[in-house]
């Protein structure tokens, strides 16, 4: 069945977190994986049954075996070095054999990291024997990850334009009392320090950044984990993303000693502020207790033409208000994150939906993501491409060719719309009677059967004969 709602049959489900030993548990120990890899060889009233995996990022990543998106071969579907992310390469593309085989290696030379890094990036066997031609990347996430990571970029230009600003309020301040040779003087001293300064921070910022990245997806994995089903988070993710923020938070400290004596405090930024006010104006609130990150529905909100070009020309009409000097400033960074904007847009429109597409319709997909990746590195040629850029630019034209139809109809949409439909079955069934002996198994029990009556084309049909 397609992964989409509402003929997405759930089949399992565990309350626990999705640790590689956990998925161990729940798929190895009941059979499960062995009855997955046996369906491509089955079929349903004649019709053969169409294996494909879907997931975000960290759990394709566990389910094939590989470490995370800091990995030296960071990618799901193909053998790119991670120094080589922002070249215009094509790489080695991954096969289930290869990932066995240096599994094996791994394994023979006692899961050594240096034996991972050697062997593609490899830490344990994969769940399935899937073709990786099979595996649709994460269309939803990886909507969400590069607007978030352009989101981020434009804060930035955005927070180093206010300390401009701040600056120059404070020059022109002081011009009367000052003479125009030593002003300037002291002023171009000033620039050219400022200047080496920031490209340490820019260092620093950016590796925080990636780390921060990698928190943020575990962090949305556990948020959505609470929303299908209440319970303590697991010790073992949160160590792993206080250990990240841990080091991102070292990183940006170290920053912080070089920018401490020009600092504009972020929350002191009007234009910063600016963006929150106008994002609010079109119903986009981000998540304030996990890194402040957006949803899928806000991206999509986001993306409209309409509203990132009003979310931009704030910014500009904010800076002629504080000081008109910078307004030229500010409308070179409103163009260059409109084209970006603007690029981003059209392909997310091609590739997520799940209708079927044409071989024109790919074309002008794979056209629109060359002029986003020119765009994006001309104009942010120090800034690295995260793996999720990476499956956009590299792997999506080509999944969509396999399957000739947009990344919804093999992708994750479906998946994370269970978290709402089966939030909202607990809601409805948790106030019937339980009996004392597990009533948390018990619930979960009732909501997989009412999900099986609803979704089960026999069942459905049964129950309402009945």
């Amino acid at each position: 069945m397609m992964p989409t709602p509402p003929t997405t049959l759930s089949f399992s489900a565990f309350d626990a977190s999705e640790s590689v030993a956990n998925l161990h548990l729940a798929l190895d120990s009941s059979g499960l994986v062995q009855q997955i890899n046996d369906l491509k060889n089955e079929s349903w009233r004649g019709k053969p049954f169409e294996v494909s995996l879907c997931g975000d990022y960290e759990i394709l990543r566990k389910f094939l075996g590989l470490q995370g998106a800091s990995a030296t071969y960071p990618c799901t579907h193909c053998l790119v070095h991670k120094n080589d992310l922002n070249k215009d390469i094509t790489s080695t593309p991954r096969t289930i054999d290869q990932i066995v085989s240096d599994f094996e290696k791994v394994e023979s030379q006692g899961f050594k990291s240096s034996a991972k890094r050697e062997n593609n990036s490899i830490s344990h066997k994969p769940f399935f024997n899937i073709p990786i031609n099979k595996v649709c990347p994460p269309a939803l996430h990886i909507s969400l990850g590069i607007w978030q990571k352009f989101f981020t970029l434009l804060e930035r230009d955005l927070q180093e334009l206010g300390e401009a600003i701040a600056d120059d309020l404070a020059e022109k301040e002081s011009s009367s009392s000052s003479s125009s040779s030593v002003t300037c003087e002291a002023f171009d001293t000033y620039v050219q320090s400022i200047k080496q300064i920031k490209q340490g921070i820019r260092v620093k910022r950016d590796n925080a950044d990636n780390l921060r990245s990698e928190a943020l997806d575990i962090e949305f994995e556990m948020m959505s984990q609470s929303l299908l089903a209440p319970q303590e988070p697991d010790m073992e993710q949160m160590k792993e993303v206080e250990e990240l923020h841990r080091r991102a938070s070292n990183l940006e400290k170290e920053a912080d000693l070089l920018r401490s004596k020009y600092s504009l405090e972020e929350f002191q930024n009007p234009l910063l502020t600016k963006l929150d006010v106008t994002l609010k104006e079109f119903k986009v609130r981000r998540q304030a207790y996990f890194g402040r990150t957006f949803c899928g529905n806000h991206v999509d909100k986001c993306l409209k033409p309409e509203n990132y070009t009003r979310l931009l020309e704030s910014v500009v009409e904010e800076t002629r208000k504080l000081d008109s000097d910078m307004e030229d400033r500010a409308s070179i960074i409103q163009m260059k994150y409109l084209v970006l904007f603007e690029h981003f847009s059209k392909c997310h429109r091609h590739y997520s939906h799940a209708r079927p597409v044409t071989t024109q319709d790919i074309d002008t997909l794979e056209r629109g993501i060359k002029d986003l990746m020119d765009h994006f590195l001309k104009k942010f040629p120090n800034v690295r491409i995260t793996p999720k850029m990476h499956l956009l630019w590299k792997h999506v034209p080509c999944f969509m060719k396999e399957t000739m139809h947009g990344l919804g109809r093999y992708g994750e949409q479906g998946g994370e719309q269970q978290h709402k439909i089966f939030n909202e079955l607990t809601r409805r069934l948790q106030g019937i009677q339980r009996g004392q002996k597990e009533p948390e198994l018990q619930l979960l029990l009732s909501v997989m059967e009412e999900h099986i009556i609803i979704t089960h084309p026999d069942i459905h049909v049964n129950f309402m004969e009945e």
